[in-house]
């Protein structure tokens, strides 16, 4: 079976938890009981197993290794500054810090959107993750557009 695929809706509660589904519950105790929580800066967050989120931190430390950079202490002051562990209660829920949620619009009685990302999910406020798939939309559309006519006018 696929793990980490789906989009699913709910609404952060009085206390700005998320109750996650059955399926992303099981996804992620297939895998540890230890999460991390991360901000992103596309403006949503991302739920990971520690291990993926570690792997994904090792590859990228590794691209970005010289401390010098003023890009690569930026990418880590987000990544290192941005992001707690993290567990699920036993009700199925993640708790969201106030300091994330109102970073990214996650707030009590909002509307979100869970989406699978093949290592982890993502926490959108919806009307967020809609406008963010409206846009890649379009850009996909202008993006064949152009390759297109660069086909037909015999530029590679």
């Amino acid at each position: 079976m696929l793990s980490f695929h789906g989009i699913e809706s709910c609404l952060a509660d009085a206390n700005n938890r998320i109750k996650l589904t059955p399926k992303f519950i099981a996804d992620f105790s297939s895998r540890g009981t230890d999460l991390v929580l991360e901000v992103l800066p596309e403006g949503c967050l991302a739920l990971y197993p520690e291990e993926e989120y570690l792997r994904i931190n090792e590859a990228t430390n590794a691209a970005e290794s010289d401390p010098s950079s003023f890009l690569t202490r930026q990418k880590r002051r987000q990544s290192g500054g941005w992001s707690i562990s993290a567990k699920i209660t036993p009700q199925g829920r993640i708790v969201i810090p106030v300091e994330f949620g109102e970073r990214v619009n996650i707030l009590p009685g909002k509307k979100v959107k869970l989406v699978g990302i093949k290592v982890g999910i993502e926490i959108w406020n919806a009307d967020a993750f809609e406008e963010d798939q409206k846009s890649f939309m379009e850009f996909s559309s202008k993006k064949r557009q152009c390759e297109t006519e660069n086909a037909l006018n015999g530029i590679e």
